[in-house]
């Protein structure tokens, strides 16, 4: 904690031993009345000697209303030999009672120093060796908890000169890393490296976020502005680099902008300086089509704005747009996409002949030998980029679900494989003390790290607070009410992986909306009792290796790329609240940066759903969906198309008609409608009657929705094993899947809702089928009431 955090405290006496000089002790103490104190000091409880603080300590005094003179020495040199092993102690001689951090083993001390707080991007302090022949002093920088790395006491204090440090540089300065700068409440810690505590001020908190706008950037000068709006009185001091190499070093804006404080900080304007406008060397190397700048961290290549300002000459944008522009005009041409749509047909007309030659011409119409300046999109979470080797944090958040919690985080522990990866487990002030008391019980014995919320913040915040913990880490957020088989991690890892544009990747479950078998879009139970080993071991040997584009992912077990995660950024907090959409936003701007969201066909995530929401989810979503339909008026006609296409069809397809293997040996193959009615009366009726004589019937039904449904007239399962095609569905779908269920014969009920190829199905099967396509009297018989001779002998050679 900081100083004034100190005099927040209920305590008397205030102060602390701050150093030891070739025997001279050193530190401060008030009282909170600013009466004088005076200090004993004991070695193994016995008195030494007193001392009043009567030395000025301007530092202290900034923090208290008790005046300069509060700091005190103390000569220890004729008592060493007694404090050998033994702890000194140092009391209010008029109450008895210790300065904090007392009593101390000073042979067990490494070094001594404070935290004198965060100024905008720096920490800065002072520390030295207790062994003072030592120097300089190498000090740890932790925030969070987190080393955020080293540095060294290379700055001169003279003002801890005049107390008695024997250094005249024992202050550092440590600049905070870009990781950092998110805007969010940190605290920083620091410590003497190898010692095992913290230094007088740890604990200081800070907020940094960055924010910028370059206006100029030519070949003679760059001009703009910066600031730090978690502290915007600190000057943003930068190292200037220009096509990668540093030009400048250790500049820092100099003039204010009050048109920049009051878009950036609103009311809050206090004159600040954030404004820039430096010439560049002479010497330059500039290239006459694009040139890039970064403002980097002081004696770093570390990018204040994450990402290069471009600088792209307008002649180039113009002559590329026209390049692009023919490609389109070829592409748009009829015959050339006759596999397309019609609409992009158009589109592209539309894209080539009005948007974009209405921007080349506003192009042309501005200051043509000024280049156009690509800002860098200001991400407050980015980071380097990952690979398919780098460490994924699988990020649990939990909040309610007893065993379902303790289900899911055993079967994340027990699937562990070789894939790097840490598992973050975030208690979001869970109202049920027992999982409380379970996860720290778990946690300490190893194997995943534990965060606990100070306060409930709900599902969103909470998976941002996971998703900053390493910058350089992919995500995967996991539900704490699912259960994931071994190997999950490492196949979701490779599908992401598949193909540079991938962003999201999410498994097949049983309740995961789209994701959903045997039936999509539905709430699905574990069919024939599998396990999730078992399922997943389906997934893995029917569809390996595919990966199907979906509009969204969905977030009970979602994999996120860290490049996409950059570039978005986080979950929106203040839009979702709770939670629910939260990824569906999310997805829906990767997809507009070019990012795509895929499903892996080829591996399985048991879902139980909703179980830290139950009876609130309904309200919830209905509130949340009319926001994102609002925000995004072309989702709900997204989603509906993809629904009716349905491209995960075939991979589940090929999924279910394993489990209806598993349930029968062979099939008779009815079709018909789904209006009920007479024929669904039959149907049921030859039901009985095959089930009666130790026979399956498979039922494909077209639906009123326009979907084909195929499912097992056999109870329970005809209510499990569902599987759904799109109206479109060619017959050699059907039949490809269709083939290993030792179909017997197809019986045509009623054709309605089919498409005419479906009197192909038998063929294709290679199997008999009944005469209902050549007559629908089940007679068979004719309008004459004669015998129809063609379905005779269509039956007879159906026999054969």
């Amino acid at each position: 904690m900081n100083i004034k955090t100190l005099f927040k405290k209920k305590r008397s006496l205030k102060g602390g031993v701050e150093g030891i000089s070739r025997g001279v002790v050193f530190g401060w103490a008030v009282s909170p009345s600013g009466q004088p104190v005076t200090l004993q000091l004991l070695i193994n409880e016995v008195i030494v000697g007193t001392v009043q603080p009567t030395i000025s300590r301007p530092d202290i005094a900034i923090a208290s209303s008790v005046g300069y003179l509060c700091g005190f020495r103390f000569d220890l040199k004729p008592y060493l030999s007694k404090l050998e092993g033994n702890p000194l102690d140092i009391r209010d001689q008029a109450t008895g009672e210790a300065l904090p951090s007392m009593p101390i083993a000073l042979s067990d001390t490494a070094g001594w120093g404070a935290v004198d707080g965060v100024f905008g991007l720096e920490v800065k302090g002072w520390a030295v060796w207790a062994d003072l022949t030592a120097e300089p002093t190498p000090i740890e920088i932790f925030i969070d908890g987190v080393l955020a790395g080293c540095t060294f006491t290379d700055s001169p204090r003279p003002d801890l000169k005049k107390v008695g440090m024997p250094h005249l540089k024992s202050g550092f300065c440590f600049v905070i890393p870009s990781r950092w700068h998110d805007g969010e409440q940190h605290i920083v810690t620091a410590q003497i490296k190898g010692a095992n505590r913290e230094i007088r001020g740890s604990g200081v908190d800070f907020k940094c976020r960055i924010k910028s706008h370059i206006d100029t950037f030519t070949s003679q000068r760059v001009s703009g502005w910066i600031i730090n709006t978690g502290a915007p009185e600190c000057p943003v001091s930068f190292d200037l680099w220009v096509n990668g190499v540093c030009v400048k070093q250790c500049l820092t804006p100099n003039f204010q902008r009050q048109d920049v404080e009051a878009v950036v900080l609103g009311s809050k304007v206090g004159g600040y300086l954030l404004g820039f406008d430096f010439p560049l060397p002479q010497h330059l190397k500039w290239s006459e089509h694009a040139n890039s700048m970064a403002l980097c961290l002081p004696k770093t290549q570390e990018n204040l704005l994450k990402n290069d300002v471009v600088a792209i000459s307008r002649f180039d944008v113009i002559e590329h747009l026209e390049q692009f522009a023919s490609k389109l005009l070829v592409e748009s041409h009829g015959d050339v996409i006759a596999n397309e749509s019609v609409a992009l047909n158009y589109a592209m007309r539309a894209m080539r002949s009005q948007f974009m030659s209405q921007f080349m011409l506003s192009l042309r119409n501005s200051s043509f030998d000024q280049p156009i300046i690509i800002q860098p999109q200001i991400n407050k979470h980015a980071a380097g980029v990952c690979s398919e080797a780098s460490t994924i944090d699988v990020i649990i958040p939990v909040y309610k679900g007893y065993e379902e919690t303790l289900d899911c985080i055993h079967s994340v522990l027990n699937a562990r494989d070789d894939t790097p990866m840490e598992i973050v487990v975030i208690n979001d002030r869970s109202p049920d003390e027992k999982l409380s008391a379970e996860l720290r019980k778990l946690a300490a014995r190893g194997g995943f790290t534990l965060i606990e919320n100070e306060n409930n913040l709900g599902f969103v915040a909470t998976v941002n607070k996971g998703m900053k913990l390493h910058s350089d880490h992919d995500v995967l957020l996991l539900n704490s009410d699912t259960i994931v088989p071994k190997g999950w991690l490492k196949t979701m890892q490779m599908a992401a992986y598949a193909e540079p544009n991938i962003g999201t990747v999410t498994p097949l479950s049983n309740r995961a909306t789209i994701f959903s078998l045997p039936r999509t879009c539905f709430d699905n139970d574990m069919p024939l009792g599998m396990t999730v080993e078992q399922m997943n071991a389906l997934c893995a040997e029917r569809n390996p290796r595919v990966i199907v584009d979906v509009p969204t992912a969905v977030g009970f077990c979602m994999y996120i790329r860290r490049e996409t995660l950059n570039e978005v950024g986080l979950f929106d907090e203040t839009r979702w609240a709770k939670g629910y959409c939260e990824e569906n936003d999310f997805c829906i701007r990767a997809t507009g940066m070019g990012w795509r969201n895929i499903a892996a066909c080829d591996v399985f995530v048991q879902h139980h759903g909703s179980v830290s929401f139950d009876t609130e989810k309904a309200p919830r979503v209905a509130e949340n969906l009319e926001k994102l339909h609002a925000i995004y008026p072309d989702y709900p006609e997204r989603i509906k198309r993809y629904i009716k296409a349905d491209p995960i069809a075939a991979p589940r397809g090929r999924i279910n008609m394993a489990l209806l293997k598993q349930l029968a040996s062979s099939y008779i193959l009815f079709i018909t409608h789904g209006l009920g009615g007479g024929t669904e009366t039959a149907i049921r009726n030859l039901c009985k009657i095959h089930s009666g004589n130790g026979k399956n019937v498979l039922i494909l039904r077209s639906t009123p929705s326009g979907q084909l449904r195929l499912a097992p007239a056999i109870a329970p399962h005809e209510k499990v094993l569902v599987t759904e095609y799109p109206h479109e569905t060619d017959t050699s779908l059907l039949a490809e899947h269709l083939r290993e269920l030792n179909i017997e014969y197809v019986h045509f009920h009623h054709t309605l809702g089919f498409k005419p190829d479906i009197w192909k199905l038998p063929e294709a099967l290679g199997v008999p089928y009944d005469v209902y396509r050549e007559t629908p009297q089940f007679t068979l018989t004719n309008y004459y009431n004669s015998l129809y001779y063609r379905c005779c002998r269509v039956a007879y050679r159906g026999d054969e």
